[in-house]
């Protein structure tokens, strides 16, 4: 695909995994050329205790295990049980995770205007947009989320088929795709399928214990 020839020549590649033992604590530079895009205090966090971060050009991935500065243009992928939390300054937090067998995968601040891309996998956020700011991010390729009302909680999963699924816990958000730009609100979702070409939106979904917990954990 395209998108997945410019991801890999643009970004940094970010791997984030259950796996067991700790590395070296490595300091990242910014890599040349990202100077246009303002990560200002982006930031990951790894849910379990190994994080590689290779920046652009870089031979092997570093390893950290604590807090890192999260540059534009970095992929973060997830992999076996392993997440990882992304800050996008004072807009947004959001957890990465896996959906099955498959891998979390997302890009910070790409494509341009947007704070995140996620290719696959599932993010859990809490947005906390100001008054009269708006932010987005891009699910599957196929669908912008739309961030203007503050407290807003949220989750997406995106597949490899890139069928994505967008629901709403508290606040509200507005989903632009193929199919229109409907306003979620709480307990609503929002389901659509590409190869169809058709999205559906149920009211009245419910959210598991551990998608409330994570909410809780994400509120400023």
């Amino acid at each position: 695909m395209i998108l997945s020839r410019i991801l890999v020549g643009l970004a940094t590649l970010a791997v984030l995994c259950g796996c067991g033992g700790t590395g070296a604590t490595t300091t990242t530079t910014q890599s040349p050329g990202l100077s246009a895009c303002q990560a200002g205090s982006d930031s990951v966090e790894p849910g379990q205790p190994l994080i590689e971060i290779s920046p652009s050009g870089a031979a092997k991935p570093s390893t950290v295990t604590r807090q890192a500065r999260l540059w534009c243009y970095t992929t973060l992928r997830v992999t076996q049980g392993g997440s990882a939390t992304a800050t996008f300054g004072t807009v947004a937090a959001c957890v990465l995770t896996q959906v099955g067998s498959g891998v979390g995968s997302m890009v910070s601040r790409y494509p341009a205007n947007m704070l995140f891309s996620l290719t696959e996998g599932a993010v859990t956020c809490a947005s906390r947009t100001a008054q009269g700011q708006q932010a987005q991010a891009q699910v599957c390729g196929e669908g912008t989320v739309y961030l203007a009302a503050t407290s807003t909680t949220w989750d997406a999963t995106c597949g490899a088929d890139h069928m994505f699924r967008i629901k709403v816990y508290r606040g509200s958000v507005q989903v632009g795709y193929a199919g229109g730009k409907p306003t979620l609100r709480p307990f609503s979702q929002l389901a659509f399928d590409p190869r169809s070409g058709t999205g559906k939106i149920s009211t009245g979904i419910s959210f598991s214990a551990a998608e409330i917990s994570t909410f809780d954990t994400l509120k400023p």
